[in-house]
């Protein structure tokens, strides 16, 4: 019988808590599933871990690219490698709880959705950077903040949340979603062009056109430690490239898309937020301008220029924040 649910797991030099994280994936109440592994050319022992477990349990199917494909690069590699009808992820870090692949499919099929959050806790371990300790536990804004109660939530009503803050990640990280694979048709995979909000873009896209159905219910654990990515995107010991590209460029692009992409129409049907978003826009815009000069930002930009059009010429409607 072919499983239900591709569940994903791209790996990169995460030996220190893999094996906890497939054994979350293994004690499922729900057993319609397949592991599908994508090991993104580890230097530590991951692979191997991976490689002992998969050589006892034929549901998990272990994968290793020829070369390193990058982050988001290797979650767009498990999306293709995924055999399933849903799809959902799960990262080295992090656990699930052994009734969450149940509960979030069942909701999805129930209430006839093809995207399922549900909400999440947090594990965050003795070596995480305080700044994203603080971020975390005293200024994160949640989706429950809108929604105290489980249920369908519109895609009119996602247009309503985002609008309230258009950059700040309100649904969770992907370990918090379910989706239907009809969707990457429609709307496309991970946007490669992106650093920090490239799963918040993701969520974003899928539900301002589909809705989705929201489980109050935490149902999986997110780590903060060390060596986990919002850690390294976040935290003071990140390098200045990577800096100037998360606090400069992202924001940018998402927000360019919001408004000219037509993936995103939904969120910009009303002039409201279509001019919330805008303002948003054209204030980071500024912000690149003032901060860094006009040529500096505009050399940090180019390589994105070509695909997303309108950045550059909108300069000139920033400029007047600036002056």
């Amino acid at each position: 019988m072919k499983p239900k649910i591709s569940v994903c797991l791209p790996t990169y030099n995460g030996a220190e808590f893999v094996k906890e994280c497939i054994e979350a994936v293994q004690q499922q109440h729900f057993y319609e599933w397949e592991l599908i592994i994508v090991d993104d050319q580890s230097k530590d022992a991951t692979f191997q871990i991976v490689e002992e477990i998969a050589y006892h349990d034929d549901r998990i199917k272990l994968y290793q690219n020829e070369k390193n494909l990058g982050l988001v690069g290797n979650w767009n590699r498990c999306l293709e490698l995924a055999n399933c009808s849903w799809i959902k992820f799960v990262f080295q870090d992090d656990m699930i709880l052994p009734h969450c692949l149940g509960t979030l499919y069942e909701n999805c099929v129930l209430h006839n959705c093809n995207i399922g959050i549900c909400n999440r806790r947090y594990v965050i371990e003795a070596d995480a950077d305080p700044g994203v300790k603080k971020y975390i536990l005293n200024d994160l804004i949640k989706l429950d903040t809108y929604r105290p109660e489980s249920g369908v939530i519109d895609r009119s009503e996602i247009a309503n949340i985002v609008a309230k803050h258009p950059l700040l990640n309100i649904f969770g990280e992907p370990t918090s979603l379910i989706f239907h694979e009809r969707l990457l048709d429609e709307y496309g995979n991970f946007n490669q062009d992106l650093s920090q909000v490239v799963d918040y873009d993701f969520m974003v896209r899928m539900a301002s056109n589909d809705g989705c159905f929201w489980t109050t219910q935490a149902l999986n654990f997110f780590r903060i430690h060390g060596g986990n990515q919002t850690n390294k995107n976040k935290g003071d010991a990140r390098s200045e490239t990577k800096r100037k590209k998360i606090e400069y460029v992202d924001a940018i692009l998402l927000l360019h898309d919001f408004l000219y992409n037509v993936n995103y129409h939904n969120l910009v049907k009303a002039e409201e937020h279509k001019k919330i978003i805008t303002e948003k826009y054209l204030a980071e815009i500024a912000k690149g301008l003032d901060q860094l000069g006009r040529d500096d930002f505009e050399t940090l930009i180019t390589p994105y220029a070509s695909q997303y059009e309108n950045i550059i010429p909108d300069f000139d409607k920033a400029q007047v924040l600036v002056a």
